[in-house]
């Protein structure tokens, strides 16, 4: 009884033993497996927070450009120089400040053209008020002239009067 006694402690322990074998080669392969899994992760996470950095860099760069072309845009009107029409189609704020500024940059010139227009009407009108004085002045000399000068006939002193008359009304228009 004895013997078989320690026949089964012989044997349950190399179950046993067989056992801790199989658990220890279990956690190694289990403890590879967990490594190969972080390494997918790190590579994967790496490679997103690339494409991640790229796209952020794309767009910054884009985004840049746009305000730079904007900027460009708004310096080159500041100097009076001839903007044309900025084309952005986007709806962000960038988009939306260039559509504000092509309708500013219109209105602008619109004013300014009438403003041209009303400089040059305003010029024409103080030219024919001096151009109707400068005319009225001698011929209110020669009228009252006409009328003093007592050696001429009453038909040439009509034709001046008539003539002094006439260019009365012309030049008050």
């Amino acid at each position: 009884s004895l013997k078989v006694k320690n026949n089964v402690n012989n044997e349950i322990q190399n179950k046993v033993s067989d056992l801790e074998i199989k658990l220890n080669t279990e956690k190694r392969l289990f403890s590879q497996n967990i490594k190969k899994i972080i390494n997918k992760i790190l590579f994967v996470s790496v490679i997103l927070l690339l494409i991640l950095i790229f796209v952020a860099v794309w767009t910054s760069d884009k985004m840049t450009k746009r305000i730079e072309k904007l900027h460009d845009s708004l310096v080159q009107f500041q100097s009076g120089k001839v903007v044309k029409t900025i084309i952005d189609n986007s709806k962000d704020e960038i988009g939306i400040l260039t559509k504000i500024f092509n309708k500013m940059r219109v209105r602008i010139k619109e004013t300014q053209s009438k403003l041209i227009e009303k400089e040059k009407l305003s010029f024409q009108y103080k030219i024919s008020t001096q151009l109707a004085h400068d005319i009225r002045s001698p011929l209110t000399a020669l009228e009252m002239a006409t009328t003093h000068v007592t050696d001429l006939n009453e038909q040439n002193r009509i034709i001046i009067k008539g003539a002094v008359q006439g260019i009365k009304d012309i030049a008050n228009g």
